[in-house]
């Protein structure tokens, strides 16, 4: 475990040309979260956090005021990061084995990979939809993939696709 800010766990991983995952739990305005940042021959590949910046915002500018953080190794496979590659390893898997299909199936509402909020619901809007919506629709930022939102809330795959479905389905996301 290593207690250093962002920056300083950037200079370290260059300095030693190193790769792996590195996890820290994080509070932002309150709320609990976490960052994962691959990295890869020294450099940051990839990055993932709960809460995500907001548009226009760096990671740097997120990570800075929260100092030093306990950052820990983790292995690939309980990586949220690897979770979502491996969402979007299977979706794309999925396309091109359905293209190759010649049977007409019913078509299905197409869910985006990182779905967005398609309309701004007021509070009030939003305390009428169901619990099960509420929750999903509350999640969706344009930044989580499906499984990144089933994970945290632990629920199925399944039943988060479902409920992304319907709510595409009522215009609400895209």
């Amino acid at each position: 475990m290593l207690h250093v800010s962002y920056e300083d766990l950037l200079r370290l991983a260059a300095s030693y040309k190193y790769a792996g995952i590195f996890h820290a739990d994080i509070i932002i305005n309150g709320k609990p979260g976490f960052v994962e940042i691959l990295i890869q021959d020294g450099k940051p590949f990839d990055i993932l956090s709960v809460p995500s910046p907001r548009p226009g915002e760096r990671w740097v500018t997120m990570l800075a005021p929260l100092g030093q953080l306990h950052w820990k190794l983790i292995a690939p496979e309980t990586s949220n990061i690897a979770a979502r590659n491996e969402y979007r390893a299977m979706l794309q898997s999925n396309l091109a084995s359905s293209q190759a299909q010649l049977t007409i199936q019913q078509p299905k509402p197409h869910i985006d990979p990182i779905p967005r909020q398609k309309i701004q619901l007021q509070p009030d809007q939003i305390r009428q939809l169901p619990h099960r919506y509420r929750v999903v629709y509350l999640l969706i930022d344009g930044y989580r993939s499906p499984q990144e939102i089933a994970t945290l809330l632990n629920k199925s795959l399944e039943e988060t696709t479902q409920t992304l479905d319907i709510l595409h389905q009522q215009g609400l996301i895209a």
